[in-house]
């Protein structure tokens, strides 16, 4: 008869986790009638609107930011400006 029967099992080893399935793409049908290297100039063509698209959205968001710097700026100056006219009257 043991008591420490239990104490002394083996310790059993973690499982490994599982990966994460790939997420299911479709593919996009060839077209026959196009050769291929035409639709080769197509994706590049779409990467580079995209890359620039990009970059536009990119100049278009830190403009937009500056602006709200600077109307921030011009409101607190003027809410200064406002304050020390009353406090002159």
């Amino acid at each position: 008869m043991c008591l420490w029967g239990d104490a002394m099992a083996k310790i059993k080893k973690a499982k490994r986790a599982k990966q994460p399935k790939k997420p299911f793409r479709e593919v996009e049908p060839v077209d026959k009638d196009i050769p291929k290297v035409e639709r080769k100039l197509n994706k590049k063509a779409i990467k580079e609107a995209l890359k620039r698209k990009k970059a536009f959205e990119k100049r278009l968001d830190r403009s937009i930011g500056a602006c709200a710097v600077t109307l921030c700026i011009i409101s607190s100056v003027l809410d200064v400006a406002i304050a020390n006219k009353h406090k002159s009257e």
